[in-house]
């Protein structure tokens, strides 16, 4: 006979009524706040539930939360558990991943599901931090179903591990959902608001792609990273959604914008087919269209201007510090094809990462021309300062000082502190480098690349300042 076992009065903690209950129970959880990392240990045929569950009383979610504590995954499936296993109606939150050893690191803050395919109902995943998946984690097969579910303001984090003698995990991935190998399907999920290097809404790697309900359509916006603000995927699926940033994705939202075709109701920003302008001391709730109307950050006005070949644009710089506490500048800036950038003059446009990232990147870009600014701050494992890839775009009357890569801290390899270009035939023009560090190339790395050099001037870099 199916029994229903209450936490606290049957058992005081979540994880020992998971070990108790048979096939076919229920865990009923009272609301408070549970401090623990509970694992479903492959049970099937069970139901863990708040109030939710039996009232529809939807305020139990946020009632009922599951802490984690900073000390692991939130809630783990790895014991191929499937549809009959059942979690809905918590709050998870506060779960972090932060091994000691490589392996260890692919786990979800909020979720880790691997080889698993439980359903996933009516969750709050929120404040969660991992290398991958800060708030689920789908690895190896997992095919989970989600319903009615609100990811957001959860961190795929860089991560230090000691025991490798030092190695920085840079390319984290999946600020919301990190998918590899797995393809979960998702009623009325909401990403929003969640950061990664790699897909800061969904990253999705080696094959499998989520499956989006036609009729209970999802909503994807606001989410941030370095490549696909929204989606990065390694193939090609079908977006759809209710709500998306924009109406009409760019490699800005959607990284690689091939990969994918759009289904869009609505878009989360309108977008600006014109020029736009940026000030430290603007608004990113103002149009952008003049000095007097402009955007606080680069990353808001890329977000929304709408270029193509006919129609190229520039984001004009005003005066001021661009960095993560000025005006929340989020790092590297990505550059998309067919848009400029101008600021008013290289020694009053200061673009300061503030070593959270690289400050500029291009990635097969074709037209794109930087003028007037000075970049500093920078750190990545290569191209502190810039990275160029598969690119010929151009840059002018520039400043580029005190960027370095990972050299203290990671493979002797890291090369360009201040410029790395790949593949690219960039055009460098009245620009100073100095200040930078690295092991090769301290101040420029040029890799299969013939740029363009005049009157450059480097100096004060690490090891040799330039290396072709």
């Amino acid at each position: 006979m199916p029994q229903c076992i209450h936490v606290p009065s049957d058992y005081p903690t979540i994880q020992q009524a998971i070990d108790a209950v048979n096939p076919g129970d229920t865990v009923l959880v009272s609301p408070g706040i549970y401090v623990e990392n509970i694992n479903f240990n492959g049970k099937k045929y069970i139901t863990v539930t708040s109030w939710f569950l039996n009232t529809q009383d939807t305020s139990y979610i946020s009632q009922t939360v599951i802490d984690g504590n900073q000390s692991g995954s939130v809630v783990t499936f790895n014991n191929s558990e499937d549809h009959t296993a059942l979690l809905c109606g918590f709050t998870l939150k506060n779960g972090k991943v932060d091994c000691d050893y490589l392996e260890d690191i692919k786990r979800g803050g909020g979720i880790t599901c691997k080889t698993a395919s439980p359903i996933l109902k009516n969750l709050v995943i929120v404040d969660n931090i991992s290398p991958f998946g800060g708030g689920c984690c789908f690895l190896e097969g997992a095919s989970p179903v989600m319903t009615d579910v609100l990811i957001h303001e959860n961190t795929a984090q860089k991560f230090f591990d000691g025991s490798w003698g030092g190695i920085w995990i840079l390319e984290v991935s999946g600020g919301g959902i990190y998918c590899e190998g797995s393809s979960p399907v998702l009623n009325h999920v909401t990403i929003v608001n969640n950061t990664a290097y790699r897909g800061g809404g969904i990253c999705c790697v080696g094959g499998g792609s989520p499956v989006f309900n036609n009729i209970h359509k999802c909503d994807i916006y606001l989410n941030t990273a370095c490549e696909g603000n929204d989606l990065y995927s390694d193939l090609s699926f079908q977006v759809i959604a209710d709500t998306f940033s924009v109406r009409i994705p760019s490699s800005f939202h959607t990284y690689p914008l091939s990969n994918f075709s759009f289904d869009i109701q609505h878009g989360y920003t309108e977008q600006v087919n014109a020029d736009l302008y940026v000030s430290p001391e603007g608004n990113n709730t103002n149009s952008g269209l003049s000095a007097n109307e402009a955007l606080r950050s680069i990353h808001s006005a890329l977000s929304r201007i709408l270029p193509d070949s006919l129609n190229q644009h520039t984001i004009h710089l005003a005066e001021g510090i661009y960095s993560p506490s000025s005006n929340k500048e989020f790092f590297p800036v990505m550059i998309p094809d067919y848009v400029n950038m101008e600021g008013v003059a290289d020694t009053l446009v200061i673009l300061d990462a503030d070593s959270t990232g690289r400050v500029l990147q291009l990635i097969n870009n074709s037209s794109s021309e930087i003028t007037g600014m000075t970049l500093t701050g920078g750190i990545f494992e290569d191209g502190g300062g810039i990275y160029c890839s598969n690119s010929t775009s151009s840059f002018s009357n520039m400043r580029i000082i005190d960027n370095k890569t990972y050299s203290d801290r990671c493979s002797e390899d890291t090369r360009g502190g201040g410029v790395f270009c790949e593949n690219s035939n960039a055009a460098f023009r009245h620009v100073t480098i100095a200040g930078n560090k690295a092991p090769k190339g301290g101040g420029i790395y040029f890799l299969n690349s013939s740029p363009e050099l005049l009157d450059i001037i480097i100096r004060g870099e690490f090891y040799n300042l330039i290396h072709c």
